[in-house]
This record gives structure tokens, sequence and C-alpha cells, in this order.
């Protein structure tokens, strides 16, 4: 049993009040307000750069690009909604961050500083939902009602509080951090990292790739889902708890209390639950080891594979 899972997360976001471009380079700059009325919809698409969303009391966003690397960034607004294109559709094949100096490079050039990429800083009424498809770069997001959030290739992205739902698929390597959600729906299908605050809600969280996982308190259900090497640590959860793993990734629960745990094991990952359960269902047909800290209900134990199974005191050998 692996004895702890970290998350790899980097911080500290490029500021985005200042930005400096080289003489040589091409700057295009604009800044408007747009009338807006509380709360509204956000919606983003094909951007690579540096995103800043904040809160204020009507929609107004500044935009510089930087050197003129990509196509213009067009924003537009009607009916309590603002919209944004980058007009790309593929992000940065790499990037790197060496003592807060960020680079990207994107397909057929050279690294570049992410000051020569565009510079976007949103203003946005309290209570908007936002739907961003980012293909790359540093964004920082304040609070919003709920969050729809792709990011593909490499970055890094700090949120606050979602009100209701958060749903986030992570592509690439990029890193994800952020605060408490109402719900929760994750899925890791690239190498990037996912660290959250509680949950008010249900949890699916889902890792197809390397990426891991760290998430507080989840107060709902929680279904987990590892097809592939990334890990998935939570601090404690407090109903149903269903576990599936497929690849090589341990999932680690620190604490909790649930009616139900269902846990199949079809590969060499390993479950670890250091709370109460009241009935537990246990499939095991792979290499990896089940351990429940506690359970007074009923037990249910089929072992196909390798691995062990302990519940309490009572380990699968016992009967």
């Amino acid at each position: 049993m692996t004895p702890s899972f970290k998350t790899i997360l980097k911080s500290g976001l490029i500021g985005v009040s200042a930005l400096a471009v080289g003489s040589a380079g091409i700057v295009f700059a604009s800044a408007q307000t747009l009338a807006g009325g509380a709360g509204g919809q956000l919606t983003l698409e094909g951007f690579v750069g540096t995103l800043e969303i904040r809160e204020g009391s009507a929609f107004a966003y500044d935009l510089d690009m930087g050197a003129g690397l990509v196509p213009e960034v067009m924003v537009t607004k009607a009916s309590g909604r603002m919209s944004v294109d980058g007009h790309l559709d593929g992000g940065p094949e790499r990037c790197n961050q060496n003592n807060r100096k960020f680079e990207m490079q994107m397909e057929g050039g050279k690294k570049r500083s992410i000051t020569d990429f565009p510079t976007l800083i949103l203003t946005v009424p309290a209570g908007t939902s936002m739907d961003l498809n980012v293909l790359g770069g540093q964004l920082s997001l304040s609070d919003a009602q709920s969050l729809d959030l792709a990011f593909h290739g490499c970055g890094d992205v700090e949120f606050a509080d979602v009100a209701d739902q958060l749903d986030l698929s992570i592509y690439g390597s990029g890193d994800v951090t952020g605060g408490s959600t109402g719900a929760a729906n994750v899925s890791i299908r690239g190498s990037g990292d996912f660290e959250l605050g509680d949950v008010r809600g249900d949890a699916l969280v889902s890792i197809a790739g390397s990426g891991d996982v760290d998430i507080g308190r989840i107060a709902g259900r929680a279904d987990l889902n590892i097809r592939g090497s990334g890990d998935i640590s939570i601090q404690s959860i407090s109903d149903e708890l269903v576990v599936d793993l497929g690849g090589s990734g341990d999932v680690e629960i620190e604490e909790g209390e649930v009616g139900k745990l269902d846990v199949n094991v079809l590969g060499s990952g390993d479950v670890m639950f250091n709370g109460e359960a009241y009935d537990v269902s246990v499939l095991l047909k792979g290499s990896g080891d089940v351990y429940v800290a506690r359970s007074n209900g009923n037990r249910s134990v089929s072992r196909y594979g390798s691995g062990d199974v302990r519940i309490g005191s009572w380990r699968y050998d016992d009967d």
C-alpha cells in the first residue's frame, strides 16, 4: 500500500496587471465595459494565454494580444451573456516554468514567454455560470455559480468556490486547483493533477490517465473510477461510496462514515478506507489490496485474484 498520495500543484500564477512586450513585438490591446445584470453566462473557447476572471458589477474585459502570435481574440456580449472566441483549434505542445518564468511552444514554433500570448482580464457579475474550453496557459478564476471547465494542453488553473455544479475535464498535463463546490464531476484523461476543497453534494471522479486527484470532505455519494495509474486521495466521505479500479492507481480515504461501500478491483490498485462502513461488498479479481478500518453490518467478499482483503479485524483467510 502506498503510504500517501501527493499531487504536484504549481502555485503563483503570473500577474496580469502589467504586461511587458519586447519592442519588436506587435501589441493589440483593448478595454471594454459591457452592461449586464446580476449573474449571467460566460462562455469561452479556443483560448491560449493568461486569463483572469474577476467579480464585478457588470461584464467588462481588458485584452492585450501580446506579440500577436495567435489570431485576435473576439469578445462579444448580448442579453446577459459574454462570449470569448480565441479562434484556435490546438494549444501549446509544451510548457516550461522556471523561477516564475513561464514559456509555451506552439506547433511548429519556438518557445515564447507567456507575455507574448494574449492576456485577457474578464469582469463578471456575481452568480455568473462559466463554460470554459481552454487550450493552455495560466488561469485564475473568481467564484462561479457553476463551472464547466475543459483544460487541454499545459499550464495551470486556479479557481475559487463554485456554488452549484463543477464539471472538470483535464486532457493534458495542466494542473488545476480549486475551492469548494456544490457537486463535482471530474475526469482526468491526461497527466494533469487536480486538488479540490470540500464537496457539499455528490462527487464523480474518473481517471483514465496518470493525473492524481486530491479532494477534501465529500458530503454526498462518491463514485471513484480508475482505469489508469493516477491516485485518488479524499479526506472524508459521509454517504455511499463506490470504488471501481481497473488500473494501477490507488484510492485512499482518511476517514468517514458510510452506509454502504462497494469495491471492485480488477487491476493492481489498492483501496484504503480508514473510516467506518456499515455494509461492505468487495469483488477482487486483481492483485490490489482492500482495507476497511471498521464495519458493523453485512459483509460480502468475492476474491478471485491475489490481493488481500481486510475489513476491521477480519481477513479473507479467516473464513
